[in-house]
This record gives structure tokens, sequence and C-alpha cells, in this order.
């Protein structure tokens, strides 16, 4: 880690406000904009509704948004229908003109945003409440990420980061810097700012770098999942483009659900954490209703080939009894391939062959250590591309 990544990393636990942030992120940043709404003068007039709206307004690059409008007749609710923020009328609270959802240690999801435009309409539908077309906005630390060119061309919800909703603040400054708490407003800035460069120094020199390689340093801020997260979708982006730039059938998914359900051969790319470390996957799918999954798989300080043996065991309503009789039986008699077999050092703790339980997914893997300089970033991005190359070409092409 550089000397400036420190630097931002010490001004940060430093600062009161990120202490308290720490309880919940993704709550903190709702609850302050909340408060932001509230906010009074020392006389205890509320002044703040307005500061509120331009700040939206800044966001969403919509100066007509709620303009002409009483402002008094609206309320800002948390949490409504699990979305972080609505602002919605006074007098029918199903009247609602903003959704925001906050993602700071989240990567925002596609199919996740979809699914809260699709509820909202539904639950309107069923109100009758057909006038209704709120603006949607997304509110995220990260700038850059898997799903961000399919999100904005949609065209649904529109896209601003913290360093824009920092300036956004700022800009009202004059406003608020006569109510009352508004030296946390000022710290608050500071803190998003602080964040902000943060998230950009996570990516830096990212091609040359262990993956995780600064974990340690993100773990002493509790920081190391948002850390983990944003590596994980840099190195997925870059996965996908080469693999696509190869004529691959490329798409992320969620979770082996959406595999199944999808007839079509394809390579699936996934990341998320898991039992507290990094996981990059990609699956390679056979296709057919009876398709198998095979796995290249960077998980934490391990690179793994493994097969999802979940359709398997339920098409042969096989019990698992033990890792020696899903193995044998599964590898040896059934797929009867040298997937597994691959040329990792023999010891006692690489070359291993795991039969994973749990969570409803049943995997086989083999794994090998990931060990530095061989395997930075780069090296492994080359090395998972020559691997699902293997993999597509043995055993989804004719």
């Amino acid at each position: 880690m550089n000397a400036q990544t420190q630097q931002i990393l010490s001004k940060l636990k430093a600062l009161p406000i990120f202490k308290l942030s720490l309880g919940s992120k993704e709550l903190f940043h709702s609850n302050f904009l909340e408060f932001i709404w509230e906010m009074e003068d020392k006389k205890g007039n509320r002044i703040s509704k307005e500061i509120f709206v331009n700040i939206i307004r800044e966001l969403l690059n919509d100066p007509k948004f709620l303009a002409n409008c009483n402002l008094d007749d609206y309320e800002l609710s948390r949490e409504k229908n699990n979305f972080d923020i609505c602002l919605h009328s006074k007098d029918n609270d199903n009247d609602i003109v903003l959704v925001l959802e906050n993602k700071v240690k989240s990567i925002p999801s596609k199919a996740q945003l979809d699914a809260y435009v699709t509820k909202l309409q539904s639950k309107n539908k069923k109100k009758n409440n057909s006038n209704q077309s709120p603006e949607y906005l997304l509110l995220s630390l990260a700038e850059d990420f898997a799903d961000k060119k399919a999100i904005t061309n949609g065209r649904v919800w529109k896209i601003a980061n913290y360093d824009n909703l920092k300036d956004a603040i700022l800009k009202e400054k004059s406003n608020w810097q006569n109510g009352t708490g508004n030296e946390y407003v000022n710290d608050y800035c500071i803190f998003i700012e602080l964040m902000h460069q943060l998230q950009s120094k996570v990516l830096d020199n990212f091609d040359n770098s262990g993956l995780f390689e600064d974990l340690i340093d993100y773990k002493s801020c509790r920081l190391h999942d948002l850390y983990i997260k944003l590596r994980c979708c840099k190195f997925i982006q870059l996965l996908e483009q080469e693999l696509k730039n190869k004529g691959l059938p490329v798409c992320v998914f969620n979770n082996y659900d959406e595999i199944r359900k999808n007839p079509q051969k394809g390579v699936y790319l996934n990341y998320n954490i898991f039992k507290g470390t990094g996981q990059i996957a990609a699956c390679i799918y056979t296709g057919g209703t009876d398709g198998e999954i095979y796995e290249v798989v960077i998980q934490g300080g391990q690179y793994r080939h493994g097969i999802n043996s979940t359709h398997y065991i339920l098409k042969n309503q096989t019990n698992i009894q033990s890792q020696e009789k899903i193995y044998y039986n599964l590898i040896k008699d059934q797929f009867n391939n040298s997937f597994l077999d691959l040329p990792f050092p023999e010891s006692a703790k690489n070359g291993r062959t795991v039969a994973l339980c749990g969570y409803g997914q049943e995997d086989i893997y083999r794994y090998d250590k990931i060990e530095k300089p061989k395997d930075e970033v780069q090296g492994l991005l080359n090395r998972m591309i020559a691997d699902i190359e293997e993999v597509w070409k043995n055993k989804c092409l004719p």
C-alpha cells in the first residue's frame, strides 16, 4: 500500500463521524440524509426541505424536480417497502416521487434494482396509482462496476457517486451553515470525500498487484469487505471483456439457480464475499436439462478447479455420506475425466481434492495456493482465461 493511501486511511480513522458510520454503513448514510431533510435553524424553524430537494436536483441533474411544489406536502420515509429512502406525499404514502438507494459497501446489481422498480410498479398498479412515475436515484461509492452500463442503459435509474453528493451538499452551504448540527454536515462532507478518494486508490496499479495484498490494512478500518468487492468487481470486468473478445458467450450471474434456469451453454461469472474472503467464479455450463457446471474459481488464497454436483445428486437421489464416496462415485465413475487432475504441486496443503458440502450447494474441487509474484492480478487473469478456454473446448464444443 502506498503512502498516500495510508494517509487517507489514517485521516478516516481519526474522524468521529467515521467511527459512528461503522455500525451499518448504508443505514448511516440514509439516516444522515434524513437528518438534512429535518434540519432546523437556531430558533427551531425547519429550514432544510428546500436544501434537501436542491441536493437531489443536483444529483438528478434535473432542476424541475418538485419545482413549484409545496414541500410541506411531502414526507421522507426510511426503509419504506425496503427502499433506503422514499419521498412521498403526506396525504398518500403510496404517491412516491423519489426512490433513493444507497450502495456504500455493496456493489450495485441491475437485477436487484430492476426488482425494486417492478415491485413498486406492481404495488402501484394494484392501488390504481397509474399516474406515478417516481425518480429512481442510485447513490454509489463505487464509480465503476460491472452492471453500471446496463443500469444506465435501462434509463430508469440515475446514478450519482458520493463525491457528487459532497459537491451538492457544499453547493448549499450558505443555506445550512446556520442550522443546528451544521458542524456535522461539514464533517460528513470531509468524511465522504476521504471515502471517495479511498475507493479510487483501491484499484491503483491493479494489474500488477496481488489480488488482495493490502487486505490487512483495510481490516484495521473495517473496510476490508469494500476493498474485496471493489477488486473482485474490477477483476470480473476484465475477465468478462477478455472472454467476450475471444467469442465466448458470457454473462454475470447472482446464483446457481440462474444458470440452471437457462438452458443455454455459456460462461457465467460471479463475484462475492464467501466466508469472509473474496470469491471470483467462472462457471462453465454445458447446457441442456442435464448440463454440468465446471468451475474455475479464486477463493481467498486458493485457485480452484471444481465441479458443482448438485444436479448429479438430485438426479441420482444420492446421499452424501462421506467425502470419499462423493469423490469416487462422482468423479471416477460418472465424469471419468481429468478436469480435477490439475498439475498442482503435491504437498500437505497444495493439490488437495475436497468435497465441499454446505449452503445448499455441493462442490468438489481441487486447489492450489496463490502465491506472489507468479499470481499477481494479470497472471491470475491469464490463468483463468486459459483454463476456461480449455474447459469450453473439451466440454462444450462438438
